[in-house]
């Protein structure tokens, strides 16, 4: 009789193996999630994840834009920001009162201030011909009061069809930072620009289109110029002034303007005359500069000259600065390193205009939506977050405040509507005078809700 107790089955024994070796890479595999990422040559090894394809899935997160805008600081109790349904919130980095739109909130609220306030509007082409910004002076002007464009070039820019205001000029020669010939930086104004007179006279007429209302009328009419031997300026029908010889900026003022119209006249007294532009203002309310020249990415803002700077604060205080630039500069922005270079420009900018007016307001308005063609269709370039992102981050680290352009239109691909809605041009860049008035709505309406916060931070005593 055979004694089979002790005989395996070679078969049994087999897979009996096959399960222990499965079993232990399994858990070898289990093991090998928890080891820490390895980097071979550069290159970082996969994560090993034997679960992964049952596991339920992570929730995705949406590609953010590099890089992610900062979020702001906590608000202090015991006041709160509120925002209408709707309007775009102006966002605010100012740590104390001397910052953000704290300064600006505080003069349009001040009964007595025995002057305008004024905001300056840097941009490019975006608002060329007063496309947003003759809406959202009308709007100011009719709740805080004002009259007038403010600053005008001695000469018209490329685009002479303002919506506003029309000029007529003879003797002068126009020197623009977008101009490579005889152009030096070291003589612009604020508005980028200076215009010469080498002998003899020269002249600019001014008078409105009757496009807005309060835009319509002025109060006075004031010369800004720099006459190293003298010169003398008229207006027509209010007189004129004798500019002594001085190398600093001078202004002659006029009250002229109440018809919608202003001839002004500038002759030398031996020697070449330097002028920036002219201000059609009110005595109080709120005057909304148009600084706005067509082709500049906004490099340039951060070179007017520190003399010349200092002699318009001091004849001329400006409460608010608005930085809003970008559209000559998406085809470039693809890059980490060229954003940050781009952003050192304007850290410059602000640097120089807190250090020339003290306590201003600094308003960072990020780039307008623009579109381009795809395989896929009209599409946002993706430039566009990319950039807006920086700017809000600019805000951020400057303590100024922030507000997206492209939200204020509608959103990602709003342009696209906009073209549709006959508001903006085909180029899917700019916008016109109807889509102008449009953005200028809800760019008003977010004034608005900031101040209504204004108002409720001062009523907790912050």
């Amino acid at each position: 009789m055979t004694n089979n107790q002790n005989n395996c089955d070679p078969h049994m024994n087999s897979s009996a193996k096959v399960y222990i070796i499965v079993a232990l890479t399994f858990i070898l595999l289990l093991l090998a999630y928890y080891l820490p990422p390895i980097a071979i040559g550069g290159y970082s090894l996969r994560q090993v994840d034997v679960l992964s394809d049952i596991a339920p899935a992570a929730p995705s997160k949406p590609a953010a834009a590099t890089p992610a805008p900062p979020r702001a600081e906590p608000q202090r109790k015991p006041w709160k920001e509120e925002w209408p349904a709707g309007v775009v919130p102006i966002t605010d980095y100012g740590e104390d009162s001397t910052q953000g739109m704290n300064h600006f909130y505080s003069l349009l609220l001040d009964k007595k201030l025995d002057r305008p306030v004024r905001i300056a509007y840097y941009s490019d082409s975006f608002v060329e011909g007063d496309i947003m910004l003759a809406d959202l002076r009308h709007l100011l002007q009719a709740d805080f009061g004002g009259q007038g464009v403010g600053w005008v070039d001695m000469m018209p820019g490329f685009n002479d069809q303002r919506l506003t205001v029309q000029e007529k000029t003879s003797g002068w020669t126009r020197h623009a930072v977008v101009d490579k010939k005889d152009f030096k930086s070291s003589l612009m104004g604020p508005s980028q620009a200076y215009y010469t007179l080498a002998a003899g006279t020269a002249s600019t007429s001014v008078y409105n289109v009757g496009a807005k209302q309060y835009a319509s009328q002025w109060q006075h009419t004031t010369v800004y110029l720099k006459a190293p031997r003298g010169a003398q300026v008229s207006v027509e029908g209010a007189g004129s002034s004798r500019l002594n010889a001085s190398p600093r900026v001078q202004e002659a003022t006029f009250a002229a303007g109440r018809n919608g119209r202003a001839r002004v006249q500038v002759s030398t007294t031996g020697g070449s005359v330097t002028a920036f532009g002219m201000a059609l203002e009110g005595r109080r309310g709120v005057v909304l500069d148009n600084l706005g020249m067509r082709g500049i990415p906004g490099f340039t803002v951060a070179d007017i000259p520190d003399d010349n700077l200092a002699d318009f604060a001091r004849l001329r205080p400006c409460d608010l600065v608005v930085l809003q630039f970008g559209l000559n500069a998406l085809e470039t922005c693809k890059s980490d390193k060229f954003c940050k270079h781009y952003m050192a420009y304007f850290k410059r900018a602000i640097a120089k205009f807190r250090r020339h007016y003290p306590g201003v307001s600094i308003l960072i308005v990020g780039v307008s939506d623009a579109q381009q063609r795809s395989a896929g269709g009209l599409r946002t370039m993706p430039q566009v977050a990319k950039l807006t992102a920086y700017q809000q981050q600019l805000a951020a680290s400057e303590k100024a405040a922030f507000i997206s352009m492209q939200a204020l239109m509608g959103g990602e691909g709003s342009m696209q509507r906009y073209v549709a809605k006959g508001w903006a041009e085909k180029d899917y860049k700019h916008i016109n005078s109807r889509g102008g008035a449009a953005v200028a709505r809800n760019f008003y309406k977010s004034i608005k809700g900031g101040l209504d916060n204004y108002r409720r931070k001062k009523a907790a005593g912050y």
